[in-house]
C-alpha cells in the first residue's frame, strides 16, 4: 500500500471518528445519527459507529459477511463483535466514497438536493 493511500485512509478514520463524536455530544431529544455509507469498487458497507481503543475500529455492516461469522456473533455477542470491527489495516483501496445523510429535507432543501456535490479528501 502506498503512503498516499495509507494517509488517505487515516483521514477517512479521522473523519468518521469526528462525525460520530460530534453526534454523541448532541443532547437534543430525538436526535438521530444516520449511518455513513461507504463504497469502493462497487461494494457498499454501512458504518454505524467508531470504536476508539488500542486499535481504532470502524463498526460496520458488510453484506459480504459469511453466515458462520454471523452465527458466531449470535452465540457470543462479546467475542463475535469482531465481525463488525474493521481496523485501519483492513482498508487497502486507494479511494473510497462516503454518503452522509444529515437531517430531514424541507421543501427548499428538497429542490437543492437534486444537485450532487462531492469533496475529495486526500489525493
Amino acid at each position: 500500500m502506498s503512503s498516499k493511500t495509507e494517509e488517505a485512509n487515516k483521514l477517512l478514520f479521522k473523519f468518521v471518528r469526528n462525525y460520530f463524536e460530534e453526534h454523541a455530544q448532541n443532547e437534543e431529544p430525538n436526535h438521530r445519527v444516520h449511518p455513513i455509507y461507504l463504497q469502493h469498487d462497487g461494494h457498499s458497507r454501512t458504518i454505524v459507529g467508531f470504536e476508539a481503543g488500542k486499535v481504532d475500529s470502524l463498526l460496520l455492516f458488510d453484506p459480504g459477511t459469511r453466515q458462520n461469522q454471523i452465527d458466531a456473533f449470535k452465540s457470543n455477542t462479546f467475542k463475535g463483535m469482531t465481525v463488525f470491527r474493521r481496523g485501519l489495516n483492513a482498508f487497502k483501496k486507494p479511494q473510497y466514497q462516503l454518503l452522509i445523510i444529515r437531517g430531514v429535507l424541507g421543501d427548499n432543501e428538497y429542490e437543492q438536493a437534486k444537485f450532487l456535490k462531492s469533496t475529495r479528501i486526500g489525493s
